[in-house]
């Protein structure tokens, strides 16, 4: 394949490399939501933790999906797999998991006030005190 100007790109004729970047595309269209949604005025605390513990939701459903060969949440990938035959699925789900991992490590000291926004959300439940 060519670029501008007829340079040529030896990836674009790889199908491993294909995959991968049809793979990052699909991804960086679900992170950018995330992005989004942590953006703008007059949004809380409690609203951004939210968010944060979706994706990490999302990303553990995206794995478990894609083990299944329900490419739902990546057509990208999902037409250069039927493009260009099979590949491997397992790389592409060890890939989330580390994503979903780096999430953990990020966020873990917001995971430590997660009994505080309960108790700001809900201020009539049943708590540990102790945690709070």
């Amino acid at each position: 394949m060519f670029g501008h100007l007829g340079e040529k790109h030896e990836q674009l004729e790889d199908p491993v490399w294909v995959k991968k970047l049809a793979f990052l595309t699909d991804f960086m269209g679900h992170y950018n939501w995330l992005n989004l949604e942590l953006q703008g005025k007059g949004k809380n605390i409690i609203e951004l933790f939210s968010s944060v513990n979706a994706f990490k939701a999302k990303l553990k459903l995206f794995a478990s999906q894609l083990k299944r060969q329900n490419f739902k949440y990546f057509p990208y990938l999902e037409k250069h797999i039927k493009l260009t035959g099979e590949c491997n699925i397992e790389m592409f789900c060890s890939k989330l998991e580390n994503f979903n991992q780096e999430f953990e490590r990020r966020f873990a000291n917001l995971n430590n006030l997660q009994p505080i926004f309960k108790f700001i959300s809900f201020p009539f439940g049943e708590f540990d005190n102790d945690r709070i």
